[in-house]
């Protein structure tokens, strides 16, 4: 059946401006009530696809608008991503359907991508997040948050890129309008917890074997490829390494961690002498330690613990969603002072990394590590950094590129944003997961992190050398 825009008045628009919600004439050129330039949105009431009614505006860009509306069919609020640009509906509708496909804690669901022909336009429908964004958190505080608030919630978002990246797909658009800060109660019975696993680190995995199995066991590691089917029992991790690709031998890893150590580990390798770890446990205990999100979770292993009652209580959580991500987002014609190399690029200025703007949108997933660590910067500081390449500027004059160190936050943590916002991507972390592990846990992996970043500062003024040369031939 063929898409609708029914019930409501031809000739009226809402104003783009969600503090506003103002109604007015289609031939009102800006908003009575607030100046704001209007947009052609729809009018309130609109039915779409004879269900979807629109309430208000929530957000508005180049694209379009982003509506809270009600299905008519199920009650529920939902959110309605616009889309006015006519070039982009084919991917547009390619990309949703794909998201459509996805499911996580701290992303909306895509219920529905469809064209309206009486509109002209294409619509994304998702699950409504109420709640307020990182900018407007700040607002309210009007302060910077300090790195004990800021590192719950940037943690759901690293939670989110990884899943996203993990499925082939670029946010391309992380900025604090952009992450939405709720509460949610949860009920929680005092008798039983998840006991997550101990901490280890490189320097532990050190301690349990020799240097030569030790260095054997991280050149395993790095070809992770070998490393196959890894799980996580409780606090036994299992894994199987392959000597080669075409292999027909396998060695099965198994090893506990306990609180002081590990215990129970066996390989089938010729190598593994009881308490000695071979190269290939050390490669497991290796990839736990930087990569846990490969270990399949089998079971988690539960304490209980003694408690006078058994009455489950609520508990507010506070919750992180990321939105608007992977289609279509803010297209805005060329600026002809800026580089290009298409018609349309899509950036946010202060977020985007340099290469956004050259390359006209084709990214990979170390722009979203761009835009997350300066995203951090603004909660830390209070203050968008400059565009990408005021910043470039800046470094060929020798000048500070990005806003003091505030007091509270670990070294460790402003070193790895640096990292992150280096103009080259090749000098940025591979992944957002090693991002955050260099800001979480600094002590013990010194030496991944210290090489990561004595890397990318070593490689940084011929960076941005690079990017000033590509700048030119744009």
């Amino acid at each position: 059946m063929c898409s609708e825009a029914e019930g409501a008045d031809a000739m009226k628009q809402l104003c783009p401006n969600p503090k506003c919600g103002a109604e007015n004439a289609l031939s009102d050129h800006d908003c009575p009530r607030c100046g704001t330039p209007q947009r052609q949105l729809l009018a309130r009431g609109t039915i779409l696809r004879g269900r979807y009614q629109i309430e208000a505006v929530r957000g508005c860009g180049g694209f379009g608008a982003v509506y809270r509306a009600t299905d008519l069919q199920t009650g529920q609020t939902v959110a309605i991503k616009e889309n006015q640009r006519h070039q982009t509906f084919q991917r547009f509708e390619r990309e949703g359907k794909l998201l459509m496909q996805l499911s996580h804690p701290n992303l909306p669901k895509v219920h529905e991508v469809f064209v309206d022909p009486t509109t002209g336009r294409a619509f994304l429908v998702m699950d409504f997040v109420d709640g307020e964004t990182l900018e407007e958190m700040l607002e309210r505080l009007n302060r910077p948050l300090n790195w004990q608030e800021a590192q719950p919630i940037f943690a759901q978002v690293v939670q989110a890129l990884t899943y996203l990246h993990q499925n082939k797909i670029v946010h391309r658009d992380i900025k604090p309008s952009n992450i939405i800060v709720t509460k949610r109660y949860e009920t929680v019975y005092w008798e039983e917890v998840i006991a997550p696993p101990p901490e280890l680190t490189e320097d532990h995995i050190a301690n349990l074997t020799d240097d030569r199995r030790f260095k054997q066991g991280m050149n395993c590691w790095r070809n992770g490829w070998r490393l196959e089917n890894t799980q996580r029992d409780g606090w036994t991790l299992m894994g199987n390494w392959r000597p080669s690709l075409l292999s027909p031998t396998v060695y099965h890893l198994t090893v506990t961690l306990t609180l002081g150590g590990i215990s129970g580990q066996k390989c089938t390798c010729s190598d593994f002498r009881g308490r000695r770890l071979c190269k290939h446990l050390v490669a497991l205990l290796l990839a736990w330690v930087h990569e846990p999100q490969r270990f399949k979770v089998v079971a988690e292993k539960k304490e209980r613990r003694p408690v006078k009652r058994r009455v489950p209580r609520q508990v507010e959580r506070q919750w992180v969603m990321l939105v608007d991500f992977g289609v279509a987002k803010v297209m805005e014609e060329v600026d002809p002072k800026r580089p290009r190399s298409s018609s349309i690029v899509a950036w946010t200025d202060g977020y985007s990394p340099p290469e956004q703007y050259a390359s006209g949108g084709q990214v990979d997933a170390r722009a979203d590590q761009y835009a997350l660590a300066a995203t951090m910067v603004f909660a830390l500081t209070g203050k968008t950094p400059d565009d990408a390449f005021t910043r470039m500027e800046k470094f060929r004059k020798g000048k500070p590129t990005l806003p003091p160190k505030p007091d509270g936050v670990p070294e460790s943590v402003w070193k790895a944003i640096e990292v992150a916002m280096r103009f080259e991507p090749s000098q940025r972390f591979d992944d957002v997961g090693k991002f955050w592990e260099a800001e979480t846990k600094p002590t013990g992996h010194r030496r991944t992190i210290k090489s990561a970043i004595l890397g990318a500062i070593e490689g940084a003024e011929g960076g941005a050398t690079s990017w000033r040369r590509r700048g030119a031939q744009l």
